[in-house]
């Protein structure tokens, strides 16, 4: 990172708000379970520190994991009025638009940070999914990335920089940059690949800025976002914590035999050397100084486990963990060893994840929309000036069988039209369904009046 930030610098760009990324290698870290100065520690016996590792749930990635799934998935569908050109890129082997979103949700909502950027290569327009260490406003209105440089590293020292500038004339000026690192961490300018235009413009902007729709709280005045789990490091410490004491609980409180040493001592073995009576790897067995206190050659200690105490305190901690994170206070469940998101009455008991979700769909809606336009320009050479609609999987905190079941009762007593049954029922725009009930009437026999929907499944 530092050495693009060098190379803009070099090229007279100044990046904005590099406060952040420290931070962003901060929720790295959290996102990857292992803390340098959590999940490794030094624990003071009384006569050594001794090194140790905290056991984790990992439960930042499986709330960013949560998130992605509930936003994107193969029960998300984009409808436009271009279809048959915008379907093909998203579909397009390398773009793979569902997956690859899926994980880009799940990486800006732990760094705070994503972004899309079309380009045409090999006369195929192709999608690039970047996260926030690797994109660098250069502008900025309102909160609102203007122009912004994007990066990606090539082989060992090799990078690739991406700049997109609005010029006067309301095109975009977009470079392709290539540059290596010597030895000696000096910046060498690289030709651009054959095929690959080193300046190019655009009408349509080529890049869309997403972050989770919670406010910075870190930098009010930062064009990066603030990660999903950014307010929840507290919470998800306790839970680590506690489940790092509910695992030790075990290693520490099995059965232990205190034996003399008179009863450890060796015998002679079947090949003539001395061996112990039993096995060194039984570490249940303990030895004692033959003078010790204790009165019998072979004591048993058996402590009573605290399981179900533990047990309680991780699923709180785990409840304040998902409330900081937007999922309502009883999303995760520890059971079985296991933790478990709750999809069961969700629907009625999970306000806090409706409004959630709802936020964080308006930005990956903006962003879509912004998408199409993106793809239709490359693909046509056209402004895209059509309808983008996004029917969102709300299958989790909406039930859709209610709503078809209560749309088509409207219908039946006149209180709404077809169109507006489309619009309830399949999410779609008011012109959308509009011309979508015209060619449902023309498929009609000519003596027939009244629309019926169709039959949902």
């Amino acid at each position: 990172m530092d050495a693009i930030l060098q190379f803009l610098n070099n090229l007279g760009y100044k990046v904005i708000g590099q406060e952040m990324y420290s931070h962003m290698n901060a929720w790295l870290e959290w996102y990857s379970g292992n803390v340098k100065d959590f999940h490794n520690y030094q624990y003071y016996t009384g006569n050594e520190y001794i090194d140790m590792e905290r056991y984790t749930l990992g439960m930042p990635k499986k709330a960013c994991e949560c998130m992605a799934d509930l936003l994107m998935n193969d029960n998300v569908f984009i409808t436009t009025d271009a279809d048959e050109i915008i379907k093909p890129v998203l579909e397009d082997e390398e773009n793979d638009f569902v997956d690859n979103m899926n994980e880009l949700i799940e990486m800006y909502g732990a760094l705070g940070t994503g972004a899309l950027v079309e380009f045409k290569e090999s006369n195929r327009t192709k999608i690039d999914y970047v996260i926030g260490p690797m994109i660098f406003p250069l502008k900025v209105k309102r909160g609102n990335i203007i122009d912004c440089a994007f990066a990606s590293k090539i082989g060992e020292n090799n990078y690739y920089v991406n700049i997109h500038e609005l010029q006067n004339d309301k095109r975009y000026k977009i470079q392709n940059k290539y540059f290596s690192i010597s030895k000696d961490k000096k910046i060498k300018d690289k030709k651009v690949p054959k095929g690959i235009k080193e300046i190019e413009y655009s009408e349509e902007k080529l890049f869309q800025i997403i972050k989770p729709k919670i406010k910075n709280n870190i930098d009010l005045f930062s064009p990066f976002g603030i990660s999903i789990f950014g307010n929840a490091i507290s919470e998800n410490k306790t839970v680590d914590i506690i489940y790092d004491g509910f695992r030790n609980e075990f290693e520490t409180g099995k059965n232990r035999v205190f034996v003399k040493t008179s009863v450890t001592q060796m015998k002679l073995g079947p090949d003539g050397k001395m061996v112990p009576y039993w096995d060194k790897r039984q570490t249940e067995f303990y030895p004692l100084p033959e003078d010790a206190e204790q009165g019998k050659p072979i004591e048993i200690s058996n402590v009573e486990l605290r399981t179900t105490s533990y047990i309680d305190g991780l699923q709180t901690a785990l409840n304040l963990f998902g409330d900081a994170c937007g999922f309502g206070s009883d999303y995760f469940t520890f059971k079985d060893g296991k933790v478990y998101t709750n999809t069961t009455q969700v629907i009625s008991t999970q306000s806090k994840l409706y409004k959630t979700v709802k936020k964080h769909e308006k930005n990956l809606l903006k962003a879509i929309r912004g998408m199409v336009k993106a793809i239709y320009y490359l693909e046509t050479g056209r402004l895209y000036t059509g309808e983008t609609t996004v029917d969102f999987d709300d299958s989790i905190v909406e039930d859709k069988k209610e709503i078809r079941a209560q749309a088509m009762s409207e219908f039946n007593v006149d209180l709404i039209d077809s169109v507006q049954y489309y619009q309830d029922v399949y999410k779609m725009s008011k012109e959308q369904a509009i011309e979508f009930d015209k060619e449902i009437k023309k498929r009609q026999p000519e003596e027939e009046t009244e629309v019926t929907p169709p039959d949902e499944e």
